[in-house]
C-alpha cells in the first residue's frame, strides 16, 4: 500500500493540530508495517468521515464514517447511521492507477465501474449485493450521507419521499424538505425520511451530475433500495422525480445554521487566491505531467520534512512548493476571495476552521459588500466553488496551526490544487510528547526510505 496517514475530516482539531494526519504538514507519512494511534476531542457533533490523506489512496477504499451523537433539529424514531457513497474504479487499475493517467494525459472523461453504498452494489455482471434498508410505516429515519468519493458530484433523492433536512456538514441547519440533496465530495448531509408512502420497494439514488466531466447516468444498478416491512421481495419498479444537472450547493436561503452566527466585516480586505487552470510542466521524477495552483503557486510537499517537524526543530525554512500563506491575527475575521479560471467546478475543503460562505456566484465578484451574506451565513468544511465563479469565504481565527485548504476531487489535489494556511505560526504550541511523536515517525518514515530491502516507494504528484 505504500505510505499513508489519516486525517478526520471536518475535525476542527482545536489544539491538536498534530493528530490532523496530513503527511507534508502535520507529520512523515507511516511507511507499511508502521502504526500510530491519533488523540482529539470531539468539540462538534453530527456525521462525518475519516480518509487518508496520501494522493487518492482512500479512493480504493482506505475510509469510514464518523459519526458524534448529539441532538438534531427535528424529531425522528431510528437513526439508521451512515450511508456511504463512492465510486470504484476496477477497470482503470483503481484510483492511484488513474491518478498517474490523468497527471500524465490531462483530464478526462474518467466513468466508474461502479457506485457503492457503504461499499456494496450488485455489478454488471450480476454479482455483488445491493444495499437496502428496511423501514416501517409511520415511522421517521435519520440518514446520514457522506460523499466519500474522489471524482463526482450527486444529487441524492428517495423515489415517492421527500426528505427534511436537519444538518449540512457538521453544522444542524433549520429544518427543510426537498426531493434531492445537492453532495459534494468530502460533504454531508443528515435528513430525515417518514414512511409515509404505499408499501412497497423504492430506489434509493444517487444521481452523478454530468458538470462533474462524468457521464455515469445514475438510473442503473447502483441504487440502493429502501423497502417498507411487509413489502414483496423484489425490485423497485419505481421512477426517479425530475432533476436539475447542476454542481451547486444547497441553496443559501433553505441552509440556515440553526444556531446563529454572525460575521463582523468591519475589517474586510480579503485575500485574493486564483484558481488556475491546469497546465503542463516537465517534472524530474514524472517527466511531462499536469498541474494545478492556487494562489498561483502548486503545492508539493516534503514528505520527509513536514512543517509541523521544521517548527518542532525551530527550522524556519519553508519552501515556495509548501505553497504557505500566513494569517497572524489573533480571534478576529480573515477573509478570502477565491476566483476559478477554469470552467469546472471544484469542491473546496479547509482543515481545521468553519468556513462561512459570505457570497458565491457566476464570473468575477463585483466588490458589492451590500450583497454579503453576513448574518447567519451557511457553516461548513466544504464547499462547491463554481465552474469560472467566484466565492467570498470568511474564517475566524481562533485555531493556531498549519492547516489545509484543497480541492477534493482526488486527481486535482494530487496535482498541486491545494495550499497551507499558517494561522497564528508563534501561537503554535505542541508539547514534548508530541514533538516526540512527529520526530519518532519521521524517523521510521526516513528509516523505510533508506532500506534498500524495504523501500518501494516512488512519490507522485503533491504528496496530499
Amino acid at each position: 500500500m505504500g505510505k499513508t496517514s489519516i486525517h478526520w475530516h471536518g475535525i476542527r482539531q482545536q489544539g491538536s493540530n498534530s493528530e490532523d494526519g496530513v503527511n507534508g504538514l502535520t507529520e512523515c507519512p507511516l511507511p507499511p508495517g508502521g502504526s500510530k494511534t491519533y488523540v482529539w476531542q470531539a468539540t462538534s457533533y453530527g456525521t462525518s468521515w475519516w480518509h487518508s490523506h496520501a494522493s487518492t489512496q482512500y479512493g480504493d477504499g482506505v475510509f469510514g464514517a464518523i459519526v458524534i451523537h448529539g441532538p438534531t433539529s427535528a424529531g425522528y424514531d431510528v437513526d439508521m447511521g451512515p450511508i456511504t457513497i463512492s465510486e470504484i474504479y476496477r477497470t482503470s487499475g483503481g484510483s492511484g492507477a488513474l491518478d498517474v493517467i490523468i497527471s500524465t494525459q490531462g483530464p478526462l472523461m474518467d466513468v466508474p465501474d461502479n457506485i457503492l453504498f457503504n461499499g456494496t452494489n450488485v455489478n454488471a455482471q450480476g454479482g455483488g449485493k445491493r444495499f437496502q434498508m428496511t423501514v416501517e410505516p409511520g415511522k421517521r429515519y435519520l440518514m446520514r450521507f457522506i460523499n466519500t468519493g474522489v471524482d463526482d458530484f450527486y444529487k441524492v433523492g428517495i423515489d415517492g419521499h421527500m426528505m427534511e433536512v436537519v444538518a449540512i456538514d457538521l453544522t444542524p441547519v433549520k429544518p427543510y424538505t426537498t426531493q434531492y440533496v445537492s453532495l459534494a465530495i468530502g460533504q454531508r448531509f443528515d435528513a430525515i425520511m417518514t414512511a409515509n408512502g404505499t408499501v412497497g420497494n423504492y430506489w434509493l439514488r444517487a444521481l452523478p451530475m454530468n458538470c462533474a466531466s462524468n457521464n455515469y447516468n445514475g438510473k442503473g444498478t447502483q441504487n440502493a433500495i429502501i423497502s417498507y416491512k411487509g413489502a414483496a421481495s423484489a425490485l423497485p419498479t419505481t421512477t426517479a422525480a425530475p432533476v436539475h444537472d447542476d454542481c451547486l450547493d444547497e441553496p443559501a436561503e433553505k441552509t440556515v445554521p440553526f444556531v446563529g452566527k454572525s460575521v463582523n466585516v468591519s475589517n474586510f480586505d480579503p485575500r485574493h487566491l486564483p484558481v488556475a487552470s491546469p497546465f503542463k510542466i516537465t517534472s524530474a521524477n514524472e517527466g511531462r505531467v499536469f498541474r494545478w495552483s492556487i494562489g498561483e503557486t502548486t503545492q508539493n510537499v516534503d514528505l520527509q520534512h513536514p512543517i509541523l517537524q521544521r517548527l518542532v526543530q525551530g527550522n524556519t525554512t519553508i519552501s515556495p512548493e509548501d505553497n504557505i500563506i500566513g494569517v497572524d491575527e489573533k480571534d478576529t475575521w480573515a477573509f478570502w476571495y477565491i476566483q476559478n479560471n477554469f470552467y469546472e467546478p471544484h469542491p473546496i475543503h479547509m482543515h481545521g476552521n468553519d468556513m462561512r460562505i459570505l457570497a458565491s456566484g457566476e464570473g468575477q465578484w463585483d466588490e458589492d459588500l451590500s450583497k454579503l451574506q453576513v448574518n447567519n451565513p451557511m457553516r461548513r468544511d466544504t464547499f462547491m466553488l463554481r465552474g469560472g465563479g467566484y466565492a467570498i469565504l470568511a474564517f475566524y481565527t481562533d485555531n493556531p496551526g498549519v492547516w489545509l485548504l484543497h480541492c477534493h476531487i482526488g486527481w486535482h489535489v494530487s496535482e498541486g490544487l491545494s495550499t497551507s494556511i499558517y494561522i497564528r505560526k508563534d501561537d503554535i504550541k505542541l508539547d514534548a510528547g508530541v514533538g516526540k511523536s512527529i520526530e519518532d515517525g519521521c524517523t521510521a518514515w526516513n528509516d523505510y526510505l533508506t532500506n534498500p530491502t524495504k523501500f518501494t516507494y516512488q512519490k507522485f504528484g503533491s504528496g496530499v
